[in-house]
């Protein structure tokens, strides 16, 4: 059974699971730029990488981060600065002015990512 501080977290590992296999599928299809909407900032392949990869860099540095981070706040404050690191992340990638500020926010994003993946192997056991 689960009682009712287990249902959010189930949630949230649900729909990072299927981003995930959304984003797999999604790999294999070839889309023009002009067709995925990233004209706007005419990137090159190189910059298309930093930006695909700048989350799970940021999913590195919170992982790594992470243990002394919930040690220092207690595991129940971890988790909520990792959902304050989601929402300010992707609040910064929306509101990007610059390709610089673009990763940054998916870094900030990836953070709170490597937090949560931390937590996820303590509350599983």
């Amino acid at each position: 059974m689960c009682d009712a501080a287990t249902i959010p977290l189930m949630v949230s590992v649900m729909v990072r699971c299927v981003g995930i296999v959304d984003s797999s599928l999604n790999n294999h299809i070839e889309i023009s730029p002009s067709q995925s909407g990233i004209t706007w900032y005419n990137l090159d392949s190189v910059q298309i990488g930093l930006l695909t990869s700048g989350s799970l860099y940021g999913a590195l540095i919170g992982f790594v981060l992470a243990f002394n981070i919930a040690d220092f706040l207690g595991r129940r404050r971890e988790l909520i600065v990792a959902a304050l690191l989601y929402l300010v992340g992707a609040l910064i990638t929306a509101l990007a002015p610059t390709f610089l500020v673009l990763v940054a926010g998916r870094l900030v994003f990836g953070i709170g990512i490597g937090l949560v993946c931390s937590f996820l192997c303590e509350w599983f056991s």
